[in-house]
């Protein structure tokens, strides 16, 4: 969804919509460790890009380098997380500073079924 669409879609809310009536950003995070897998790597490089317009701010977990790319908007904030999906180590041991910077956004979102921590 285009941020253009988004926005128009925003506009036919009714004013006691939950959630919307306050036009503040939210804060999402997005698990893109998996984002050079097949399939749902696929599927994340297709959406992000069209995440990242819609004006909120996004915390976009996973390998720094691969998403310095996107760093260079001002609505993103990168962590660096080397913990692989389906782990033990996620699934026991998730770092502490990721723990807190999800449980500070609004929403959480992973385009695969498990979350760490």
């Amino acid at each position: 969804m285009s941020a253009a669409t988004f926005q128009a879609y925003r506009a036919d809310l009714p004013d006691n919509s939950v959630g919307w009536r306050d036009n503040r950003k939210m804060r999402i995070s997005v698990d893109c460790r998996m984002i050079d897998a097949s399939g749902v790597g696929v599927y994340l490089k297709g959406c992000l890009p069209h995440f990242l317009e819609t004006g909120n701010d996004f915390l976009l977990i996973g390998d720094g380098l691969r998403l310095a790319g996107m760093a260079d908007r001002p609505n993103v904030s990168i962590i660096d997380c080397g913990v692989k999906p389906f782990s033990v180590a996620e699934t026991f041991f998730p770092p502490r500073r990721l723990i807190g910077a999800v449980n500070g956004t609004d929403v959480f979102y992973s385009p695969y079924f498990n979350i760490p921590a």
